[in-house]
């Protein structure tokens, strides 16, 4: 009886494992880059008031934010003061590979 269910178990647990390693394609010798968060710590803030930028990027060699911020590192935290309501992008890259993420700060201005 157990080697009747073993045996299928086995087929199954082999034939997901070699779906699931094609899932991640990464050139050999380089690292695999991933944006792990990027975020704000006030969504909404009132005008004249700052918000708080955070994130933590993988296998990058340049991480950037635009809106004037520029090269940051690959982890790190940044004050912002909008005027209006603005939308930071980090954008990460890695040889070839780009990856970007986004958050908004909504500016209160009555």
């Amino acid at each position: 009886m157990i080697k009747h269910i073993v045996l299928p178990l086995g087929i199954c647990v082999l034939f997901a494992s070699s779906l699931l390693s094609g899932c991640v394609v990464q050139q050999k010798g380089s690292t695999l880059l991933s944006i792990v968060s990027f975020g704000v710590d006030k969504a909404t803030i009132n005008q004249g008031q700052t918000a708080n930028l955070s994130w933590t990027v993988l296998g990058a060699t340049t991480v950037s934010i635009d809106h004037g911020i520029g090269t940051v590192a690959l982890t790190g935290t940044r004050t912002v003061a909008p005027t209006t309501n603005t939308t930071y992008t980090l954008t990460a890259i890695n040889g070839t590979a780009t990856q970007t993420a986004t958050v908004t700060v909504i500016v209160n201005t009555s």
